[in-house]
């Protein structure tokens, strides 16, 4: 005995408390915490249901660690409020374009080859020509080189 008046085991389980569940306090759980309600984790990912994106689905976590569920850790994200962003091991610079179509995937001024196939921050509708990072750009009535901010008027 602890020192405190106990009530008599009336039930059938084998703990000493007069509750049917197996731990050993008196309340309606399973669980030994006495807040009369059940610690559920649905998909055993250690995860409790109130904290857990999914609780039928152990890949997805804590809401804590991953706020809009997309199964990217808040750290690894490019934008944790939107679930389809990038993730920053397959757009570094978070801009959008994946690696592999981007033209510097560790600048966000340059955007996609498929936009800008030379990769020299113009895009393909802008320059005359989109093979080679030296060609002239057209903007309205002026003709000016990709590398120079100087324009030579056209008429």
């Amino acid at each position: 005995m602890n020192g405190r008046l106990e009530e008599a085991d009336t039930d059938a389980d084998a703990d000493t408390d007069p509750d049917t569940d197996t731990d050993t306090d008196a309340d309606t759980d399973a669980d030994a915490d006495d807040t009369g309600s059940a610690a559920i984790d649905g998909d055993s990912d250690g995860v409790m249901a109130d904290d857990d994106c999914d609780d039928d689905d152990a890949s997805l976590g804590a809401i804590s660690e991953d706020a809009d569920c997309d199964g990217v850790l808040s750290a690894d994200d490019c934008d944790d409020s939107d679930s389809g962003s990038t993730a920053r091991d397959v757009d570094a610079d978070c801009d959008g374009v994946l690696a592999w179509h981007d033209c510097d995937d560790f600048d966000t001024s340059l955007g996609a080859i498929s936009g800008d196939a030379d990769c020299d921050g113009v895009l393909a509708a802008d320059d005359c020509d989109d093979d080679d990072r030296e060609s002239t750009v057209i903007t309205g009535e002026k003709i000016m080189t990709s590398r120079s901010p100087s324009f030579l008027y056209t008429g």
